[in-house]
């Protein structure tokens, strides 16, 4: 937190968070595939390429695995840190409880910029008659019969099947952390020994870390406080 600087220049150092003691560990992360000579010969598309993509999109769906998992480290539900609340049982997202989250995170000192969550929370969210209301005077494009907004409350709304789901989180995304690639999707392949198949293995070195947990704000859905 900024302060006023004394006429003698002396300075307080009031940082919370030391980042020459922050280490991010990148890792290996891999997929692999086989496929027999006989289907790659005679099947009617080219089925290298389509597990390629197949293959190119397990490696992402893992960096948003461990994105999420890093989210998660970063907003306990012991109650050790402030940037956690529990709606309660039964309850479930609403337009007044992402205000809320929205405004606990800013009394964190957060600016957030996206919300990620569900889609079983996204459904729960846009269900409510708090948000209907909001959608319908929403500005849509010419020959929309529903707004198909990117945003809601001035957060970008990110969807993730591998978000929890009862976990919605709300993102200083400019502050929150680090992604680090050592390398870009690298990929081999060859005849494995004494058979017809081919394998195919990608991989991709990278590392994720929140160093900021402030930044990250976490609802949780039916959930008792």
């Amino acid at each position: 937190m900024a302060d006023d600087l004394p006429d003698s220049g002396d300075v307080t150092f009031q940082s919370d968070k030391d980042y020459s003691a922050t280490e991010i560990t990148l890792g290996w992360k891999y997929v692999a595939q086989r496929i027999s000579h006989q289907l790659i010969t005679q099947s009617n598309i080219d089925i290298v390429m389509d597990q390629l993509g197949l293959m190119g999109f397990a490696i992402s769906n893992k960096i948003d695995q461990d994105i999420i998992a890093s989210f998660e480290t970063a907003t306990p539900d012991d109650g050790s840190e402030d940037n956690y609340r529990a709606l309660g049982d039964g309850v479930t997202l609403t337009y007044k409880e992402l205000l809320q989250g929205l405004t606990d995170s800013m009394e964190n000192d957060a600016m957030p910029d996206a919300v990620l969550m569900s889609p079983k929370s996204l459904y729960n969210l846009l269900s409510d008659d708090d948000s209907v209301k909001a959608l319908a005077n929403n500005s849509v494009q010419p020959g929309q019969v529903f707004p198909m907004t990117t945003t809601f409350l001035g957060l970008r709304v990110l969807v993730s099947n591998n978000v929890s789901e009862n976990d919605v989180f709300i993102i200083d995304s400019n502050r929150t952390g680090y992604f680090l690639e050592g390398s870009a999707v690298e990929v081999m392949d060859g005849r494995i020994s004494q058979s017809t198949a081919q394998e195919f293995i990608a991989v991709k070195l990278y590392g994720v870390e929140v160093v900021q947990s402030k930044t990250v704000y976490r609802l949780q859905e039916n959930t008792a406080e």
